[in-house]
């Protein structure tokens, strides 16, 4: 090839004239983009910065034992509750829990109320806890009269008939303390609690009883 410049024949590898001293553009130019192709940016292999599950945003702990003991615990509160104030196996108004008399009133009658002194009339049927009938109405076909308060039957009949309205039925749970205690009392055995369905019938006030 020739110089552009002074026209001198060289080298075809030359970058610069032997005559002039000129440089060869073309060689020049070929040198920067190899010296440019030989600069490289360096290459990683290492994998890319992964977040790990553990280095993440803690999850909340769950709270599911702490939920469910909470919710026995107030199943067990209810469950005595119920047992101390609430008798499951009592049918309608329950009285006088202190004396351990339990009272309930099968169906609340609508005549004249029995009170203390009053003359009463009533069918009754009588069993013990383990449901045998010691004494009934029924065997006789009339009704038992008394007067309410006088001493004339128990103390659990004289206070839990107390109340009472005329074609009401009244069922008593009668304590031992309230019946025949530590005594036998003909088919009745010792330290018995006595059940008994009441039927009143008629009631008449003391003050008509003295007219």
């Amino acid at each position: 090839m020739f110089c552009p410049k002074c026209g001198k024949e060289q080298q075809d590898d030359a970058r610069f004239c032997p005559g002039c001293g000129a440089e060869n553009k073309s060689k020049s130019a070929e040198a920067k983009g190899d010296a440019g192709v030989g600069i490289s940016q360096p290459v990683s292999n290492a994998a890319p910065d992964v977040p790990s599950p553990a280095s993440g945003t803690p999850k909340p702990k769950k709270k599911t034992g702490l939920i469910a003991g909470i919710i026995a615990a107030v199943v067990v509160v209810a469950a005595v509750l119920v047992f101390v104030f609430v008798n499951p196996f009592a049918t309608g108004t329950k009285g006088a829990p202190a004396t351990g008399l339990i009272i309930n009133d099968l169906t609340v009658g609508i005549g004249d109320v029995a009170e203390p002194g009053s003359t009463v009339q009533v069918l009754y049927t009588g069993a013990l806890a383990d449901g045998t009938v010691f004494d009934s109405t029924d065997n006789t076909g009339q009704p038992f009269t008394f007067v309410l308060g006088a001493g004339n039957v128990t103390k659990g009949w004289d206070t839990g008939l107390v109340g009472m309205k005329v074609g009401g039925t009244r069922e008593l749970v009668i304590p031992p303390e309230l019946a025949f205690g530590a005594y036998a009392n003909g088919n009745i055995p010792a330290n018995s609690t006595l059940h008994f369905k009441i039927q009143l019938l008629k009631v008449t006030p003391p003050t008509s009883q003295n007219q």
